[in-house]
């Protein structure tokens, strides 16, 4: 599922990726090793608010990981983007995710 692009603040963030993989999976069955949070770290917009730092993703995936251990990961929209700023989102959300 891909969370961003939408304003929000980083709290409100996380609270909606909590409760969308919820949703999906109490409400419609989707197993949770079927579904990854899908991430955007820059945008080339100019607006801050469509996007979050790694750090609020890695927060949301470990948050939800703890109460879906099956969560299969997370990955960052533009991965050419996370390479222009030297990986951020990779060194950061990589990191928890690598360890599943």
């Amino acid at each position: 599922m891909q969370f961003y692009d939408y304003p929000a603040s980083d709290s409100e963030r996380i609270a909606g990726i909590k409760s969308r993989i919820t949703e999906m999976i109490t409400t419609y069955g989707v197993p949770a090793s079927r579904l990854m949070i899908g991430c955007k770290t820059f945008d080339n917009t100019n607006n801050p608010s469509l996007v979050s730092s790694p750090a609020v993703y890695r927060q949301a995936f470990n948050e939800l990981e703890a109460i879906y251990p099956a969560l299969r990961g997370a990955f960052v929209w533009e991965a050419i983007l996370d390479q222009g700023h030297g990986y951020p989102f990779a060194t950061i959300v990589g990191t928890d995710v690598r360890n599943l």
